[in-house]
C-alpha cells in the first residue's frame, strides 16, 4: 500500500544527537582475540568484514549475530534481538564477540536504524604478529629492505583490480591510519606515491603495540 500510494510509511526513528559529533570506535584486540565497541548511544546493526577465515563466538543474550566465511572474507553481522520488547536498537559500548583464527579486520559499517550510517574508526590493539616493514605490501622484500615500485603496483591491484590481499594487512596500511573503510584505502596509495616520487615521509614503523 505504501508503494502504490494508498498509505504513508511509518516515520523513521529520530537519530541520536550524538550522530552529528560522535564517532563509533570498533576495537580489535589481537592479544585477547576480542572485538568491542565504544559508543555512547544504542545502535541498530554492525557489519564487520575480516580478511581470511575467523570463527566468531557470541555470548550476547539481547543480540542476534552470525558470521559466514566466503573466501577470502568472513562477514559478521550483529543486530538487536528481534524479540526485544520495544523493537528499538539495544546495544552500544562493550564486547561484541571473541574469535579464533588469524583473519584481519578490513572494514566496518555501523548503522543506527539501517539507513543512517555512523562515522566509524577501527582501533587495533596488541601485537599484529606479522608487521615488520610497513609498506612492504607484497611481502617479498624481507625485513630491513627498502620498499619499491612492485609494492605500489601490488597495492593498486588490490584496491582497484581485485588483486590478492596483502599477506600482512598492517604492512599494506602504508600511512598507519584506519577508518571505517578498513586499514587500506586510496589514502595509502597517495602516501606511497608521495614517499617514492615527491620526497614525502616514509611509512611509519610497525610498533609492537598498535593502536590507531
Amino acid at each position: 500500500r505504501v508503494i502504490t500510494g494508498d498509505a504513508l510509511p511509518y516515520p523513521a526513528s529520530p537519530a541520536p544527537a550524538s550522530l552529528e559529533s560522535d564517532t563509533c570506535v570498533i576495537v580489535l584486540n589481537r592479544d585477547l582475540a576480542t572485538v568491542s565497541i565504544e559508543y555512547p548511544d544504542s545502535l541498530g546493526a554492525i557489519l564487520l568484514t575480516f580478511g581470511d577465515s575467523i570463527l566468531p563466538v557470541f555470548d550476547m543474550p539481547d543480540h542476534d549475530a552470525g558470521g559466514e566465511y566466503v573466501a577470502p572474507y568472513t562477514k559478521v553481522l550483529v543486530t538487536p534481538s528481534f524479540g526485544y520488547p520495544d523493537g528499538v536498537p539495544h546495544f552500544g559500548a562493550g564486547e561484541l564477540f571473541t574469535y579464533t583464527g588469524a583473519g584481519q579486520l578490513l572494514s566496518v559499517e555501523v548503522s543506527y536504524d539501517g539507513t543512517t550510517y555512523i562515522p566509524t574508526t577501527i582501533r587495533v590493539e596488541g601485537s599484529s604478529g606479522c608487521c615488520l616493514d610497513r609498506g612492504n605490501v607484497n611481502g617479498v622484500n624481507g625485513p630491513g629492505l627498502p620498499i619499491n615500485i612492485s609494492d605500489l603496483v601490488y597495492l593498486v591491484s588490490y584496491l582497484f583490480e581485485g588483486g590478492p590481499m596483502p599477506p600482512c594487512i598492517e604492512e599494506g596500511n602504508v600511512d598507519g591510519l584506519s577508518d571505517s573503510g578498513g586499514p587500506i584505502d586510496i589514502v595509502d596509495i597517495t602516501y606511497f606515491v608521495q614517499y617514492m616520487f615527491a620526497d614525502g615521509p616514509p611509512p611509519p614503523p610497525c610498533p609492537v603495540e598498535q593502536s590507531r
